[in-house]
């Protein structure tokens, strides 16, 4: 990956599975440092929680970023991602996947032949 695509728009998707006891206080979590993020990280620019509905205990979180390097440096270096981090290994079964994507605009899915 080129220095180039570190400053395109980033999707970050966040896969999590949460341990069966602790689902409430996960969502609750969760629900808290979303509204931080939002209200603090002008680079954020949303954020969407989804769950499986075999399976209510995973999560996916799609996340809109101005790009990966505001993701992976500076807002996991923010003191609410911190906390938040160290609470959710208490409500994680695993660990989280990270996985980041730049979206295709529509004009190159469709080139003129």
């Amino acid at each position: 990956m080129g220095m180039n695509n570190k400053l395109k728009p980033v999707t970050v998707v966040i896969n999590c599975v949460i341990r069966h006891d602790k689902l409430k206080i996960a969502k609750q979590e969760l629900y808290k440092v979303i509204g931080i993020v939002l209200l603090k990280e002008k680079a954020c620019k949303d954020i969407h929680v989804h769950e499986d509905p075999e399976n209510p205990n995973e999560l996916l979180i799609i996340e809109q970023w101005e790009n990966k390097e505001i993701f992976v440096g500076a807002h996991m270096r923010t003191q609410h991602m911190i906390d938040f981090l160290k609470l959710a290994e208490a409500f994680l079964e695993k660990e989280a996947t990270f996985t980041f994507w730049n979206e295709i605009p529509l004009d190159r899915l469709n080139p003129v032949i």
